[in-house]
């Protein structure tokens, strides 16, 4: 019988957890680690699922589940404190909201975003509330009934973003990577190519500063 690492482990509790498909960037967010790291944990993980005749199923484009009647077979075989992991997906999907809200100057309605961070309009309620306290107040949302704006000075939220971009590329990610797990509204208007472009040049600028 195979033996599964503490992280995978978690993995597969992730997986039991998730209401939609968990990317690989998603997996490198979680347990802070390369995606390469992630690809040999599914390895293995898969592995360990075909012993006990689970099938882990991948979407493209948004990432790996367990059906339902499946996940039934596994509860009984992982420890079901799952507190950590609801955490750092909790704060994940705060750090992805603002991102969001930061991407355009006009106001955004809590069904959008609902919808783009696969959570309930409800959810997005309690979350805004949240964003002072996750950022350390230097975030601030002003709502109405057309939507949420962030009402934050552009270079305050500048600063704020460029630090937490920073703080994930240095934990985990090279610059090429996090383009996978930028918000998809930010994908829809810079494409992949155009992205490749931006990092290339400022990389060269680096060669002469």
């Amino acid at each position: 019988m195979k033996i599964l690492k503490e992280r995978q482990l978690k993995m597969i509790k992730r997986l039991l957890l998730a209401v939609k498909p968990v990317s690989i960037a998603e997996f490198c967010e979680l347990f802070s680690v390369s995606i390469r790291t992630v690809r040999y944990d599914l390895k293995e993980t898969v592995e360990f699922l075909q012993e006990h005749d689970v099938v882990l199923h991948f979407k493209n484009n948004q990432g790996y589940f367990i059906k339902n009647n499946d996940k039934d077979k596994l509860f009984a075989l992982v420890n079901s404190d799952y507190s950590l992991i609801v955490e750092k997906e909790h704060i994940q999907t705060i750090r992805n909201l603002i991102f969001i809200l930061a991407s355009t100057k006009k106001r955004i309605g809590s069904n959008y975003l609902a919808r783009n961070l696969f959570v309930s309009q409800s959810t997005i309620s309690k979350l805004m509330q949240e964003i002072g306290k996750y950022t350390k107040d230097e975030i601030h949302i002003s709502a109405n009934k057309e939507g949420y704006l962030i009402d934050t000075p552009e270079e305050k939220l500048r600063k704020y973003l460029v630090k937490t971009v920073e703080d994930i590329f240095n934990r985990y990610y090279n610059l090429i990577d996090y383009y996978e797990v930028l918000p998809e509204v930010l994908k829809s208007i810079l494409s992949r190519d155009r992205y490749l472009l931006i990092i290339s040049t400022v990389n060269s600028i680096n060669l002469f500063i």
